[in-house]
């Protein structure tokens, strides 16, 4: 009797930890939740009142790639008092790469009043050129 008991809890056992191990869910779905989740706290982040944040925020966006965040990385580089704001919000526009956020920074190259920032665009704008005709990397 114990024989049987003790071969029916490790046969119960076995199954469970088999299920356990090799259970398959979709990885796809959920690399794609958490990337969404990342860069939903990093919009978040972006209507932030320390600059620190919004700066690196908008960094990081770039570096994704997200389609989500031209639109805000276009008002920073619109309307933001601190030019180094406005400087990163057009490193990642070029980064991300859409035509919207490419041409706000071509129109910041040729005609913003702040010295730095239009030197800076039309730094990043020219790169852009160079790197979609095959002449450089923008990595």
């Amino acid at each position: 009797m114990k024989k049987q008991h003790l071969f029916l809890v490790v046969v119960l056992f076995a199954s469970i930890v088999s299920t356990i191990s090799f259970s398959q869910g979709s990885k796809s779905t959920a690399k794609y939740t958490f990337y969404s989740t990342i860069e939903d706290n990093y919009l978040v982040g972006l209507k932030s009142d320390n600059l620190g944040l919004r700066m690196s925020c908008a960094y990081f966006l770039g570096e994704l790639k997200s389609p989500k965040a031209v639109i805000p990385l276009m008002k920073i580089l619109n309307s933001e008092k601190h030019e180094g704001a406005r400087i990163m919000a057009a490193w990642s526009l070029i980064k991300i790469g859409d035509p919207r956020g490419i041409h706000l920074v071509k129109q910041h190259s040729d005609f913003c009043k702040d010295c730095s920032v239009q030197s800076m665009c039309a730094f990043f704008y020219y790169h852009y050129v160079l790197s979609s005709e095959g002449k450089v990397s923008l990595n």
